[in-house]
């Protein structure tokens, strides 16, 4: 969708102009056509209250709401009605509907060709009435409009007609017709509907009388007063049963987890109990495994200075003794405590289950016969409803017996319209112009579905699979005159921008590897790449040592921008031995240049040879940084010898002007070569657009 509004904004004006041509033709066009209009008038149909007619059209009334109105509009526009309505405002004479009267092409084209040639001459035999009675009818239906008012139960009646005052004649005729002849179709009570309903009622009270005294049975056999309160109750000692379950089930598992430790230690001597988890981790244990082995150090180091038989080694053996057996009792009594507590555990849970089960016997048996109570309830319920409404249908047939069928009336005569409706000006100049602005958009989106150049900075990565480094904005022609200096000024400073921003792009991506020879081509002549060039050199040399070389020897440009003499010697010149390296190298602001030099009719040969190769070397010691503005790659085949030098390529592409085939065509062909094709930059593109393209690669180097 932003594409599709990205191309309509690109051709706004010529739509609006188009739009404006439309609305002009659609303006002349209405003046030219005979107006129509509509007249209304609107029925309210109720549905017919049952009397004693058959009952069972009487319990479908609501189901059958919607297909009665459906009938009633197709009595509407029935023929027998439209007929009615034309005999009685005498439409058959009217000029819209008198075939006499009226004229059509075919007709005229009939009578022409019968005058120019006899043999296609016919006889015209007059109408019958009967004729024109079925044509004015035909007509008029065709022109008449019924239309249900929504989910209402109004109708509303419209009539098309060049004669305003007929129309609204004819539609408040259809409306009274309706009723007439619904007043005719009604019917009247029949005394045999109340006989039979008067029968069916008593079948249905001894029906009812039944139900009510088989369900009164039920309940005395079973002794039941209220079997939801029982089954509530029931649920909830269930529902509390249930839980206390779950927190048997947890208890017993938590014990029977430290009587299988228990279990899994038991060897027969108790010491081993002392690295069960349960063991361990008791208060008492680990004070009497304290003291046991304070005792056993002290009788360690009493042992080593007397004899068994010391008063002292006897007094700390007692000791040890005594802590032994104080340890050896509060692990036994853990392990028996241990056994206990998980016996306990599966008492209780075995108990919880007992009881849960008792709770699903019990509910299940209220269940059963609060759903045997309930069906007998339904048929109780069911008899006395059914038996309410007969009695309910026999009052009201028995009130309204003497009541006709005045279900209908009109709610709105017919009035006579004062404005148009087809066609209004305003109407078809708004239509006109959204047909123009359809196509107008139609025909910009195809426009740019088959253009054959970029759409946006996007589809430039994605189809050269080469990173964007930069995109340079538009330079206005009255601009063009200082391209040298458009980066140290502060008029251009979105130019400025962009090419710092390349000037960044190439020394990050250089990263380890100094990129010293800066190669600048593009695919055909007038893409930007000298702009770009000059430029980009002014940007380098304002950190490093920078020389700029002209190396488009066919179509030398620097000598313009920085208006330098054509005699002036130059690259071809130092190639050929003719000048030195000081006598062609000039300084302009800070940047060192190196023009093309004089006119040569082999410069692929100078650009291919040994000496270029050597002169280059001779410059690399000299310089920090080489910008080198090379021929476009599709006009000779110099930029290709030139990217064997470089250590970076710059690929400029002109904005909306350089196709997808020439821009794969030449980074192919520099790839080829081995070319080290750095990146794209984007030449020439309009403020807006490059505004657009930097905020969404913004955010999408933020959003990565």
């Amino acid at each position: 969708m932003r594409k599709i509004g990205e191309s309509i904004w690109h051709r706004r004006w010529a739509i609006l102009l188009l739009m404006l041509v439309a609305s002009v033709i659609a303006a002349m066009a209405a003046d030219n056509i005979t107006p129509m209009y509509n007249a209304s008038a609107r029925l309210l149909i109720d549905n017919p209250q049952p009397k004693v007619v058959n009952f069972s059209q009487a319990v479908k009334r609501d189901r059958d709401t919607k297909m009665f109105q459906a009938t009633q509009v197709a009595l509407l526009k029935s023929r027998a009605l439209a007929t009615e309505v034309v005999q009685e405002l005498k439409l058959q004479e009217h000029p819209e509907f008198d075939s006499r009267q009226m004229t059509s092409f075919t007709a005229e084209a009939k009578d022409w060709l019968g005058g120019l040639l006899p043999m296609f001459a016919s006889e015209k035999t007059p109408a019958t009435e009967e004729q024109l009675l079925r044509g004015a009818t035909s007509r008029f239906m065709q022109q008449l409009t019924i239309t249900p008012q929504g989910n209402s139960q109004l109708i509303l009646i419209e009539v098309e007609m060049a004669d305003a005052k007929t129309a609204a004649l004819a539609a408040s005729a259809v409306a009274h017709g309706y009723i007439e002849q619904q007043l005719k179709m009604g019917m009247n009570a029949s005394d045999s509907s109340n006989t039979w309903m008067s029968g069916r009622l008593a079948e249905l009270a001894v029906k009812l009388k039944e139900s009510e005294d088989k369900l009164q049975a039920y309940r005395d056999s079973h002794g039941l007063i209220d079997t939801h309160g029982a089954d509530g109750i029931s649920a909830g000692q269930m529902a509390q049963n249930t839980r206390g379950l779950i927190d048997a089930q947890r208890a017993r598992s938590e014990a029977e987890y430290q009587y299988r430790q228990v279990q899994n230690a038991n060897s027969g001597n108790w010491e081993d109990f002392l690295n069960v988890p349960l063991v361990m981790n008791n208060d008492l244990v680990r004070r009497f495994t304290s003291q046991r082995a304070v005792a056993q150090a002290r009788y360690n180091q009493l042992s080593n200075r007397y004899g068994p038989l010391h008063p002292e080694m006897e007094a700390a053996s007692t000791e040890l003794k005594a802590a032994t057996a104080a340890l050896r009792t509060q692990v036994q009594q853990i392990i028996a405590s241990t056994r206990q507590t998980y016996q306990l555990a599966q008492n209780n849970e075995n108990a919880i289950k007992s009881s849960l089960d008792q709770n699903k016997s019990q509910l299940q048996d209220i269940s059963r016969k609060s759903f045997e109570l309930d069906a007998l309830q339904r048929e109780v319920d069911s008899n006395q409803a059914l038996y309410d409404t007969f009695v309910s249908r026999l009052k009201q047939n028995a009130a309204t017996s003497d009541i006709g069928s005045g279900n209908t009336r009109v709610v709105d005569e017919g009035v006579t319209p004062r404005s148009a409706i087809t066609p209004t000006m305003p109407m078809l100049v708004i239509a006109g112009a959204f047909a123009a602005f359809i196509l107008g958009s139609l025909i910009a989106v195809l426009l740019d579905l088959f253009n054959l150049t970029f759409r946006n900075v996007d589809d430039v990565a994605r189809v050269l699979d080469t990173p964007v480094m930069a995109v340079v904005p538009l330079v206005k022609q009255h601009q063009q005159d200082d391209l040298a200096n458009m980066f140290r000024s502060d008029a251009y400073s979105r130019f400025s921008e962009s090419i710092r921003t390349l000037r960044t792009g190439i020394l990050l991506e250089g990263g380890a590897r100094h990129l010293q020879v800066i190669l600048v081509t593009s695919s055909v002549p007038g893409e930007g790449k000298t702009t770009v060039a000059v430029n980009l050199a002014h940007a380098l040399a304002q950190m490093d040592n920078v020389l700029l070389i002209d190396a488009d020897l066919r179509r030398s440009m620097l000598g313009r921008v920085f208006s330098t003499s054509a005699s002036k010697p130059g690259l071809t010149d130092i190639i050929s031995g003719k000048a030195s390296l000081a006598e062609c190298i000039e300084s302009r602001d800070g940047l060192d240049v190196l023009h093309a030099g004089s006119l040569t009719e082999s410069p692929l040969e100078l650009l291919s040879s040994a000496r270029f190769a050597e002169t280059l070397d001779a410059l690399r010691g000299q310089y920090t940084r080489i910008v080198i503005d090379s021929p476009p790659i599709h006009a000779v085949s110099d930029a290709s010898v030139l990217s064997t030098h470089a250590d970076s390529v710059v690929y400029v592409l002109k904005s909306s002007t350089t196709t997808v085939a020439q821009a794969q065509k030449g980074i192919q062909q520099l790839r080829r070569h081995n070319a080290p094709v750095q990146g794209i930059v984007i030449s020439q593109l309009e403020l807006s657009k490059a505004s657009q393209n930097e905020t969404k690669r913004t955010q999408q180097r933020a959003f990565t």
